[in-house]
């Protein structure tokens, strides 16, 4: 009788063997954002949707145009603002040349910039040209000029259209952690501290550009020329002090509440302001290739 059983619970496991499936590969996460969509949580819908910026890239993953629409809630559609289209060298993963698209009801503004960079992919050079009436009466406008050390950068701006003119601004200085993570950044008057957790930063990830034009218009994120992290920060520290940078006049802090998906990738991200608010406001949605 126990060898009857254990014949019938054999045939059984074989059985069942055979009939499960083969194990089913796992799909690769997209990894480079192709829409971000601002969301005014204290409203309602369709009066809630504020903007969105579309991301484009070439066949080697680089960044080749980004454009912003506006939403009108009245027509539930968006509006072209304006557009970023950026050129490479080569193969090489940073930009050297930007072209700036911003329309007016009068003319059609049109800029473009050519970007250099050092062995360590920091901007050291942004010179920028008005080509607006037409690249036959490109004129130069200004060139940035950004030197740095292992602490601090510098930004000297030497304007040439319409008034000529050398500005050096004051020293910005940073510090990094072990992950190369900016985790102070600022200058005597106004200073950040960040907060990290281990999560990846879509806009970093995606962006091979190290230029500071790429993220200030969409998301508040603390790119400049020398943040090259990609953890994702969750909250921010902001100090203003006085002239003297000794006497703390004020304090804000920014949080930023984000949701994951597959391969730790973020869905959407809350930012919530202190003292202003205690309560959530716009809401970042982040969509994928």
């Amino acid at each position: 009788m126990k060898k009857y059983l254990l014949f019938l619970l054999t045939v059984f496991f074989i059985s069942c063997s055979k009939d499960e499936p083969a194990p089913v590969p796992p799909v690769e996460e997209p990894t480079l954002v192709t829409k971000l969509i601002v969301v005014d949580t204290t409203k309602t819908a369709p009066n809630d949707t504020l903007a969105m910026t579309t991301y484009e890239y070439d066949a080697l993953k680089r960044i080749t145009k980004q454009t912003l629409y506006l939403y009108n809630p009245a027509s539930q559609t968006y509006a072209y603002r304006y557009n970023f289209d950026y050129g490479y060298n080569g193969t090489e993963t940073l930009a050297s040349t930007m072209f700036e698209n911003y329309p007016t009801p009068s003319v059609n503004i049109r800029w473009k910039h050519f970007f250099s960079h050092n062995a360590a992919g920091q901007l050291v050079a942004d010179s920028s040209h008005d080509v607006t009436v037409g690249a036959s009466t490109d004129s130069m406008v200004y060139t940035k000029i950004y030197t740095y050390t292992a602490s601090e950068y510098q930004e000297t701006r030497n304007d040439y259209y319409p008034v000529a003119g050398t500005t050096t601004y004051a020293a910005i200085k940073f510090q990094r952690d072990a992950g190369n993570n900016i985790v102070s950044l600022g200058d005597a008057s106004v200073r950040s501290f960040f907060a990290y957790d281990n999560k990846i930063n879509p806009l970093t990830k995606s962006f091979p550009v190290n230029a500071p034009y790429l993220n200030s218009v969409d998301f508040p994120c603390v790119y400049t020329n020398l943040m090259e992290q990609y953890s994702n920060f969750y909250k921010i520290f902001t100090n203003t002090y006085d002239g003297s940078g000794t006497v703390l006049s004020s304090v804000l802090t920014r949080e930023f509440i984000t949701i994951y998906g597959a391969n730790n990738l973020p869905q959407t991200t809350r930012i919530r302001n202190y003292p202003a608010t205690t309560t959530d406001k716009n809401k970042y949605i982040f969509l994928y290739q």
